[in-house]
């Protein structure tokens, strides 16, 4: 049985395309100055050429049409300015909304910031709730809701170790006493993972 010859592959439009960008590619490299300075002028006139063309074309055509169809074609021109500028406003838009995006995140980054200044170190070390001993969860670009020494001490009653000891009816051991007690808070039960955050 007589072997048949493979034909070529099939190639797509796609493929053809980028076969003969490839061609172009290789060839440029091998051109020299004057080549390129005369494959250059050629492009610029060819493109002239279109350029006249195109507009002898557009004038011939708008001379042929009629009152109504020149009409059209005017609010047709008009929508479609109007359909540009609106996309350009969203883009603008677009873009100034991602860069205040940008600041809040660089913003609220250097809330975790161990340095209060924000400018000796990059170390980081997340919030933790004076009061609960949690993580604050999310990001704050405005700031870190935070409590004065008068309004922790305001509620030293309900924070106090008496009060937890009276409540649940137990004695709570020295060691976890003092390991949830704040310097300038004694006899509260404060997280001493929680850091100040205000100069």
């Amino acid at each position: 049985m007589e072997s048949k010859p493979v034909g070529a592959v099939k190639m797509s439009p796609q493929q053809r395309a980028y076969k003969r960008n490839q061609q172009k590619r290789q060839k440029r490299k091998i051109e020299s100055p004057q080549e390129q300075t005369e494959r250059r002028a050629l492009q610029r006139e060819r493109a002239d050429a279109n350029k006249e063309a195109n507009n002898n074309r557009r004038r011939t055509n708008r001379s042929e049409e009629s009152p109504e169809q020149r009409e059209c074609r005017r609010t047709s021109d008009r929508i479609e300015k109007q359909q540009q500028r609106e996309k350009s406003r969203r883009r603008k838009n677009f873009s100034a909304h991602v860069k205040l995006l940008i600041s809040n995140a660089a913003r609220a980054i250097q809330v975790t910031n161990v340095d209060q200044t924000c400018t000796t170190n990059r170390e980081h070390r997340s919030q933790v709730c004076l009061v609960c001993d949690c993580f604050l969860m999310g990001a704050y670009p405005n700031g870190v809701p935070s409590m004065s020494i008068e309004n922790i001490k305001q509620h030293r009653q309900r924070l106090s170790v008496q009060s937890y000891e009276e409540y649940y009816g137990i004695t709570l051991k020295e060691a976890l006493k003092k390991e949830y007690t704040v310097p300038g808070f004694e006899g509260i039960l404060l997280s001493t993972r929680s850091r100040k955050i205000s100069k």
